[in-house]
């Protein structure tokens, strides 16, 4: 059960999700052997415009030390009202010596999708970022399939690492960009709630071109939804780490007092009926990137799955 001063400040709180914005000043953190480190810090923000970088770790925000078993606290410390200031202690890697931010916290617009074409021996790569299942997301991603496509890739990596989720609608929406139009995607099943079967509503723009799923232990809920449903219809591997395992259908009441109740009604089960919420999905190449590198060993990986799997057109008979 939450509670928060008045409805309006949920709603907006909820929708803002949804949109994929909020206030904050950019960043996108995980929690790493009880670390909070930055994964990802987004153009054009207070963050970006401080130096602040993917691998740094935040070590306090506004003096109260942040850890990665506390990571919901630290997240919450950081967001406020818009044109406030918070300041961030930040321990850069090979530094001895933390530093200190003053950030101004701004209205954040995170975009749903990113993609650039990799060259690889000869070999060419789509690769496709998705940050969030943001309203919006399964269209900006049909868009950028398209384009790729056009451009002639041989094969495509779909990134899931570090994907929260967000909305279902959205996934049944990603999934149905690779899969045929009434592809079963997920199935929801509760004590109380009766089983339904969510299928793809439009027509995939490639069910055929080679496609590699990247996944880690922070893909969750609509990530393993559609990392899920692809691996069933033998449409794509999946490469990297075991998914978090957070695939519940949840349901938000607001309450007359301004309060919110958040609660659980059902279960995701992919098509062959593997229940997303239990332990999360195995990845079918277990790969796990080093830290220490500058390199992208389970992108690199992914590529590798990709050229292993293509099939060289034989002599016309």
């Amino acid at each position: 059960v939450g509670h928060l001063s008045d409805q309006a400040t949920l709603a907006a709180a909820l929708r803002d999700h949804n949109e994929g914005a909020y206030v904050g000043v950019g960043i996108q953190v995980a929690g790493r052997n009880d670390a909070v480190v930055i994964t990802r810090v987004f153009p054009d923000s207070p963050a970006a415009e401080a130096g602040l970088a993917a691998g740094d770790r935040v070590v306090a925000v506004d003096g109260v030390p942040a850890r990665g078993g506390a990571l919901d606290a630290a997240i919450a410390r950081v967001r406020g009202p818009e044109g406030t200031d918070v300041t961030l202690t930040i321990r850069r890697p090979g530094e001895s010596s933390p530093q200190e931010h003053e950030l101004t916290r701004s209205r954040i617009k995170v975009p749903a999708v990113r993609s650039r074409i990799i060259e690889s021996d000869g070999y060419t790569v789509g690769y496709l970022k998705l940050l969030q299942f943001t309203r919006g997301a399964a269209d900006a991603l049909r868009r950028e399939v398209t384009t790729l496509i056009d451009e002639g890739v041989d094969g495509l990596v779909l990134d899931l690492r570090e994907d929260p989720g967000g909305l279902v609608s959205e996934a049944l929406g990603v999934a149905g960009v690779f899969l045929p139009e009434g592809t079963e995607v997920v199935t929801t099943e509760g004590r109380h709630s009766p089983r339904r079967t969510l299928r793809t509503s439009k027509a995939g723009v490639d069910v055929e071109i080679p496609l590699v799923v990247l996944v880690d232990r922070n893909s969750a809920s609509s990530s393993e939804i559609v990392a899920g449903a692809l691996r069933d219809a033998d449409r794509a591997e999946l490469v990297g780490q075991r998914t978090f395992g957070k695939a519940l259908v949840q349901s938000t009441r607001l309450l007359r007092d301004g309060g919110a109740l958040k609660f659980t009604t059902a279960r995701y089960l992919t098509p062959s009926g593997y229940d997303l919420a239990e332990r999360g999905l195995p990845p079918d190449v277990p790969v796990v990137d080093d830290p220490a590198t500058d390199a992208d060993e389970a992108l690199d990986r992914a590529i590798e799955v990709l050229e292993e799997d293509a099939v060289p057109a034989g002599p016309i008979p």
